[in-house]
């Protein structure tokens, strides 16, 4: 028999960072206005507990305000079996950390303490009665619907030698697996600690215990002897075959890079002022250039994966840094030009006339 939530003014499926963050700008924008919410909001959330499984990382010009974080003045590229590294520095862009704990421990804060809202946890949306006025589904989309999939697998270690805290090795050992685009992604937590992921962009990634198996053996070559502090795994949608009327929050990920915290956290803010001014839940903001080049990007790791090393070896080389963390964060026309006559010319024109 199906379980029923009583009735609300809102109903939330999904508390993730979609779910919970829209939650605390619905309160803030009531608040800040000095207007008590119109009923109670219900937010249904599947997992039965928070864990600190999650890395949230971005380019930005400043850090998420009132969270620790860790911050990265530089950040590098490199290819497989290549000593050489391309350095770039940030000027007005840092590359951020944020531990996932800390970004859920400050919204749960927020939202277990208001009387108008409850967060029903260990719960299946799809067996329930919902009820509300409004209902947003901030669940992510089904693997199904997804065009690229980036997948990684990581895992918070002590390294064997030192490393600098102040710099990410973004992209490095750049390699094929299998014809899949697979990279290292090793943020420094401090001079010995480091999270390690293994990455893959791809339609159809190796699976979780491929990419674990390749991870292990590449922490072992890091000279990683001791089991891992901490382990985490995910899979981003890197582009959509369809836009699903039902999943606002999977559309706020950039599709060639799959970067989502801050586009996530402008779209609770967007959507808690529409749903305030009884406008309906919005979908991505993302400008028809940006989504043609993005398009352009993830036919070249459909049909061209090998050309991807190349690719964004030409991007570190060619552009500042600021510049790449511009076009991966929040790119202008002029961005999307710069990267354009920076990477090679033959892949790109591929993808326009197959």
């Amino acid at each position: 028999m199906a379980s029923s939530v009583p009735s609300t003014w809102l109903t939330i499926i999904g508390g993730g960072l979609a779910g919970l963050s829209l939650c605390v700008e619905l309160m803030n924008v009531y608040s800040a206005r000095g207007k008590r919410l119109p009923g109670r909001i219900v937010i249904i959330e599947r997992r039965e507990q928070y864990a600190n499984e999650q890395t949230f990382s971005f380019f930005a010009k400043q850090p998420a305000v009132g969270l620790p974080y860790t911050e990265y003045v530089s950040w590098t590229f490199g290819r497989h079996n290549t000593p050489i590294q391309v350095q770039q520095q940030g000027n007005a862009y840092r590359y951020y950390r944020l531990a996932g704990a800390d970004v859920f421990a400050e919204l749960l804060e927020q939202i277990t303490s208001h009387p108008a809202v409850e967060l029903v946890l260990g719960a299946d949306a799809d067996a329930m009665d919902l009820h509300g006025d409004v209902v947003v589904d901030t669940r992510p989309c089904a693997t199904s619907d997804i065009w690229i999939q980036q997948r990684f697998v990581g895992a918070e270690v002590e390294l064997g030698e030192d490393i600098n805290p102040s710099q990410a090795q973004l992209m490095t050992n750049m390699r094929l697996l299998d014809n899949r685009f697979t990279f290292d992604y090793i943020l420094p937590l401090d001079k010995r600690r480091a999270l390690v992921e293994v990455t893959q962009f791809a339609v159809s990634p190796a699976t979780h215990d491929e990419l674990s198996q390749i991870l292990s053996d590449r922490l072992s070559e890091l000279g990683v002897s001791e089991p891992p502090l901490r382990q985490e795994s995910a899979t981003i949608p890197m582009g959509l075959k369809v836009r699903p009327n039902d999943r606002l929050a999977s559309q706020q990920i950039r599709s060639a890079t799959g970067y989502g915290y801050l586009e996530t956290k402008r779209w609770a803010r967007q959507t808690a002022l529409n749903i305030f001014m009884d406008r309906a839940p919005q979908f991505s903001s993302f400008s028809a250039g940006l989504r043609w080049f993005d398009e352009r990007m993830l036919s070249v790791i459909e049909r061209d994966p090998d050309q991807l090393p190349t690719i964004f070896m030409a991007m570190a080389e060619k552009l500042t840094g600021d510049e790449f963390a511009s076009f991966m964060s929040e790119p202008s026309a002029v961005d999307l030009f710069k990267v354009m006559m920076a990477v090679p010319k033959r892949t790109f024109m591929r993808t326009l006339y197959g």
